[in-house]
């Protein structure tokens, strides 16, 4: 005969084990037996940006940026009142839009952008394109104002900085930065140069670099840098020519994109319809 306290003691110690290895498992993170899917987890990004491939090259691709806005605010100059120096006077650039023959607006950026999920890498670029013309670009510093006001650098140029003031007595600095985050911080004396190399000046596809000079408050200009090679600044007509882009293999588009001084918020212009050693004309583009 079974004594009755032993067999409830061991009903009610069974019972605990049950309980506390229920326990023990809540929360725990399980293996997925073999053939089950992926767990959906917050870590998980889109996939990297693919290669664009290139079917051949383009021709060249122009076009025109046309002002179209109040005529009497182009072509600023900085106020008298606001300049030190007598021989800037009346000289120094200031802040707006540029305007030459025919209303083109000059310092205009344009460039090349990937659709969603490529990139331009340099397997991409045409052989003509794969160097620069020459390492430095070079930036003067006449009658307190950078000239030119905007560049495009290819993705192995830098820039070299020249105090060309008519004064020997003006000296000039050629700061760099990129938003908020310094580069080079560098007095320019007169007749010397500041050299900026490419390995100092890394591509950005989302802003420009900027020059600035502490002794002129307002000397201002702008260097873009992209990843690749294909980017222009309008000419003093409001010109532009792109030249040699690939032709995207595949379901790879290329869009045009514009940046301003006056609209740094870069932004779309059109689909480019590229065909292999076909030049294609862009319709006018209105800013204003």
């Amino acid at each position: 005969m079974r004594n009755p306290a032993r067999y409830w003691m061991v009903m009610m110690v069974s019972a605990l084990a049950l309980s506390m290895a229920a326990f023990s498992g809540c929360g725990k993170k399980e293996t997925p037996s073999q053939g089950a899917g992926p767990e959906s987890s917050p870590e998980n990004t889109e996939p990297a940006a693919k290669e664009l491939k290139a079917n051949g090259f383009s021709g060249n691709v122009t076009g025109k940026v046309v002002y179209t806005g109040d005529m009497s605010k182009v072509n600023p100059v900085v106020p008298p009142e606001n300049v030190k120096d007598d021989i800037c006077k009346g000289q120094a650039k200031g802040v707006g839009w540029y305007v030459g023959e025919g209303g083109g607006a000059q310092y205009v950026v344009l460039f090349v952008r990937p659709s969603a999920g490529y990139r331009i890498t340099e397997a991409a670029w045409s052989p003509d394109l794969k160097e620069p013309k020459e390492p430095l670009v070079e930036v003067k510093q006449p009658r307190c104002s950078f000239t030119p006001r905007v560049i495009a650098l290819h993705p192995k140029q830098g820039v070299k900085v020249l105090n060309d003031a008519p004064d020997e007595n003006i000296t000039h600095d050629a700061n760099l930065v990129l938003g908020a985050n310094p580069i080079g911080l560098s007095a320019v004396p007169h007749g010397k140069f500041k050299d900026y190399p490419s390995a100092t000046i890394k591509p950005s596809d989302s802003k420009p670099y900027g020059l600035s000079c502490n002794q002129h408050g307002f000397m201002k200009a702008y260097m873009w840098k992209l990843s690749h090679p294909y980017i222009v600044v309008t000419d003093d007509k409001g010109s532009f020519t792109l030249s040699k882009l690939p032709v995207p293999d595949g379901d790879a588009k290329l869009e045009l994109m514009m940046w301003s001084e006056m609209n740094q918020t870069p932004k779309r212009v059109a689909e480019l319809k590229l065909e292999k050693d076909k030049d294609l004309k862009i319709a006018d583009i209105e800013v204003k």
